[in-house]
């Protein structure tokens, strides 16, 4: 009893009709199953490796997620801490501007960091077009010269700098006082100016 298919055993027969031999054929049909056992094996050993992969992208995946959360979370802490910091800058500029006459923070290097609405009515110049620029390079009516003394000597740590000073013709006064951090290293300084 054959235990080949009748689609296999027609077409031994053809071969046979050829002149190929029984053996000749034999060895054929067993180096193909060799070769077709060694295939097997080879996509065997590629889906292991696939499934490896599939893992180890599944715990990327998993890690990414876990980032993208903790990323979240801190962007959420962010927008909070950026909010706090937004109303905490507009009290204390209402503080600023609130003060009667012009009030000007440098920072230690002479760059304007707060200008109240007083010394935007003053030198006519709003805080957005002074900020971060070199108080210096204002042009204050032609009192920048009698307000750079003070400040620089403030910014120098001269402990004698914050004597009141006459400002331009009109009599005004300015007093320029030191801006100290927490821990009381010199951050910039405060001028005021009355009248």
């Amino acid at each position: 009893m054959s235990t080949t298919s009748p689609a296999l055993d027609g077409l031994l027969a053809k071969l046979r009709t050829l002149g190929v031999d029984d053996d000749q054929l034999g060895a054929e049909l067993s180096a193909l199953h060799d070769e077709l056992q060694a295939t097997v094996t080879q996509l065997e050993a590629a889906n292991q490796d696939l499934e490896a992969s599939t893992a180890e992208l599944e715990a990327v995946g998993a890690e990414l997620e876990r980032a993208a959360t903790e990323l979240s979370a801190v962007n959420e802490e962010l927008e909070q801490r950026s909010g706090d910091i937004e109303r905490i800058t507009g009290y204390l500029q209402s503080v600023i501007d609130g003060v009667p006459g012009a009030v000007v923070v440098v920072d230690v290097d002479q760059k304007v960091r707060a200008w109240s609405a007083g010394a935007a009515e003053r030198w006519s110049a709003t805080s957005a077009e002074v900020s971060g620029r070199a108080f210096g390079r204002l042009d204050l009516g032609g009192e920048t010269p009698d307000l750079l003394g003070p400040m620089r000597s403030t910014l120098a740590g001269d402990e004698g700098a914050d004597a009141t000073v006459s400002v331009g013709e009109a009599g005004a006064e300015a007093h320029c006082h030191p801006l100290r951090g927490a821990d009381g290293a010199l951050e910039g300084a405060v001028l005021y100016v009355t009248g």
